[in-house]
């Protein structure tokens, strides 16, 4: 485990290249329960990816989360994402990249938001800075509202607990066949070139795992 970053005292998420994720490093929460911390468990597949995905920091309200990932959707290495969590349909958005400027052809790791919401800090190794990774300061055009109002347990954690529900339920029953469905987005070939290419070779890693 790795990248820790605690929601409160008694709830902290972290990344981790455990066996049984989906891919490299994987988001994993862990809740303290008297005195001893729970197992991490995963975020699932939305947030997580074949890459590693890590870095992890939940908003106040445990509505909004800004990760980095070397994705395929990713600019450079790492990049900075968010995904929020709506609680009438209980899943995640997916995963939006937050661009440039804020994102760059280098790895940008570590945002943490400011407590009013319109700064952040975050990490970065681009090439305009002073050597290895520099610490940058961000600010957003409109506050970010997600951390403006505070929540004691993060809204995701009924997911959990209806996940971890549906598993016992399912375990007792006769487990039904698991169907599983890939999809690989295009490969592209230009004229006279390899097909090889670094990202068609991430396309098909996927594929692969």
């Amino acid at each position: 485990g790795t990248d820790i970053t605690f929601f409160n005292d008694s709830i902290c998420l972290y990344a981790s290249n455990k066996p049984g994720g989906f891919g490299g490093y994987d988001l994993y929460v862990s809740f303290l329960n008297n005195g001893s911390w729970s197992q991490g468990t995963n975020l699932g597949p939305v947030i997580n990816s074949f890459y590693d995905d890590r870095f992890p920091f939940l908003t106040r309200n445990g509505l909004t989360l800004f990760y980095s990932s070397n994705n395929l959707h990713s600019i450079g290495g790492f990049d900075v994402f968010k995904s929020s969590f709506d609680p009438t349909l209980f899943k995640w958005s997916v995963p939006e990249n937050l661009g440039m400027p804020i994102n760059s052809a280098g790895n940008d790791t570590y945002l943490i938001v400011a407590a009013d919401g319109t700064n952040a800090y975050l990490t970065s190794d681009r090439k305009e800075g002073l050597g290895g990774e520099d610490i940058y300061r961000v600010f957003f055009k409109q506050p970010i509202m997600a951390h403006q109002s505070i929540s004691d347990v993060p809204t995701f954690q009924q997911l959990l607990q209806s996940q971890d529900t549906a598993a016992t339920i399912g375990d007792a029953q006769e487990a039904p066949p698991i169907v599983k469905e890939y999809y690989v987005s295009h490969l592209f070939l230009e004229e006279n070139a390899e097909i090889l290419s670094p990202q068609n070779v991430k396309k098909l890693d996927l594929l692969v795992n």
